[in-house]
């Protein structure tokens, strides 16, 4: 929290992009379960990632358009990018 509220820009960015992602991604993971879908992977045991979550809301429990799954896309890159260079 103190990298977005602090008085410098030092980290906002990273940290606005971090929550965003994050948001949406248990967003789309609330929207698969009452879908009755799995959000567990069952051979590693590890919650689905990201994309994953995308691809399986588009035909199911989530109507997304084609700008909106590139939206979605498009905020989990810049993270990555963000977050790791």
């Amino acid at each position: 929290m103190l990298a977005f509220d602090g008085l410098d820009d030092d980290g906002r960015v990273t940290r606005l992009l971090l929550n965003l992602q994050h948001a949406f991604e248990m967003l789309l993971k609330i929207a698969l379960v009452q879908d009755r879908q799995a959000v567990f992977d069952k051979k590693s045991g590890k919650s689905i990632g990201f994309d994953t979550c995308v691809n399986l809301a588009q035909p199911k429990a989530i109507s997304l358009s084609p700008w909106e799954r590139g939206t979605l896309r498009t905020i989990d890159a810049m993270r990555d990018e963000e977050q790791h260079w």
